[in-house]
């Protein structure tokens, strides 16, 4: 056939990652009995490869994120 091709690779059986998740969240609440909250979240995700994932060319993808905000709750009642 024209234009296509196939590529048949085998991979051997065992651990090829490990993954790893850490997260921690501060929230704080400035003044009493109000609805406004203002928190903090760190949550960091990394990959540990073994050499067979590395000779296959994999790399690895941690990713870290911090998120800031601010959550009001408006009372309507």
């Amino acid at each position: 056939m024209r234009g296509q091709a196939f590529i048949k690779q085998t991979f051997e059986k065992g651990l090829y990652r490990t993954t790893w998740n850490v997260q921690a969240c501060v929230e704080y609440f400035p003044m009493r009995n109000s609805e406004l909250l203002i928190f903090a979240h760190l949550l960091y995700k990394g990959h540990h490869l073994t050499r067979r994932a590395q000779a296959l060319g994999s790399t690895s993808p941690d990713t870290q994120r911090i998120s800031v905000g601010l959550v009001y709750s408006i009372p309507v009642f």
